[in-house]
Order: C-alpha cells, then sequence, then structure tokens
C-alpha cells in the first residue's frame, strides 16, 4: 500500500496518560502508555510522532495524519527553534521523511463529531492509559511545572477556602 490515513489521539483519565494512532486501510492502531506528568499536549504531539514513525517504517509515499487537537497542529505550523522538544522531533521527522519522497499532510478534524475512525482512535487512546505499550518520553519541563502548580493550588484551596 501506498498511501494511508492515520488517525491520531491522546488521553488523561485518572492521572493516567496514554497515546494512540490508527490506520484504518490495515485496521491496525499503536497504543502507548507515557509518564502520568505528561499533558494532553504532549500526549498529542507524541501520537503524531508515533504515527510518522509508523509511516516511516512502512515505507508510504503517501499519508495524512487527523487530529482534533488544534493546537498542536498550530504549534508545529508555527514552531521556533528552542519549541517544545517533541515539537522539534515531530518537525526533524517529517522533514526526513519529505527528504524521501514522501508526502505527509496533517488535518484538523472536530473531536466528538461522530466521526467513526476518530472514535476508535479515541477509544484506543483511553485503552493505553491501562493497556498501552510502556513509551519513554522526555516529558517537557512545562508539562511539569503545570502538574506542580496544578497540585499547589488544590492544596491551597483545601486549606483556605
Amino acid at each position: 500500500m501506498q498511501a494511508t490515513d492515520n488517525r491520531i489521539n491522546g488521553s488523561k483519565i485518572n492521572n493516567t496518560c496514554g497515546v494512540a494512532f490508527y490506520d484504518p486501510q490495515t485496521n491496525y492502531s499503536g497504543m502507548y502508555k507515557v509518564n502520568s506528568l505528561a499533558s494532553i499536549f504532549t500526549c498529542e504531539a507524541t501520537a503524531i510522532l508515533q504515527a510518522l514513525a509508523y509511516i516511516d517504517l512502512r515505507n508510504l509515499v503517501d499519508a495524512t495524519i487527523f487530529s482534533d487537537s488544534l493546537g498542536t497542529l498550530e504549534k508545529l505550523c508555527h514552531f521556533q527553534t528552542g519549541s517544545n522538544h517533541i515539537v522539534m522531533a515531530i518537525i526533524d521527522r517529517w522533514v526526513a521523511l519529505r527528504h524521501k519522497g514522501v508526502k505527509v499532510e496533517m488535518v484538523w478534524v472536530r473531536a466528538h463529531a461522530g466521526i467513526e475512525c476518530n472514535s476508535r482512535v479515541d477509544w484506543f487512546a483511553k485503552k493505553a492509559t491501562q493497556l498501552g505499550e510502556p513509551l519513554e518520553v522526555k516529558i517537557p519541563y512545562s508539562d511539569v511545572i503545570g502538574t506542580y502548580k496544578q497540585k499547589a493550588i488544590a492544596n491551597w484551596q483545601k486549606i483556605y477556602l
């Protein structure tokens, strides 16, 4: 097969994080469990990175990645040197694929709009929080700070409100 569409999603449930991609043409899904400190942005970006690795592994020449994470796709369009290392890894992989003659497009789709393939990858991402293959992802500093900031605010509210 020379072309494929991939759906990606990330999920954060009860302090567990999962990422998934789904190829409806082959019915193949990749499900990964990542560090619980990851933000939903990091989960979505990691799912894109895993989908790019899958595209590369299959030696495809044309692929489309569908994501319901507009923020992640916008970040990829407006990245800067020194951006989040996962964003930079996506850009590097995307450029490497382009140099190999692989055309990869990324398309935003509305979340929870009843699109069957998107519902399926959402389910895979939720399952990945429990059953996904463990994936080592270097969590961005901003994710760690954000997590601890939320905990500090919650503790403050318990004490003073």
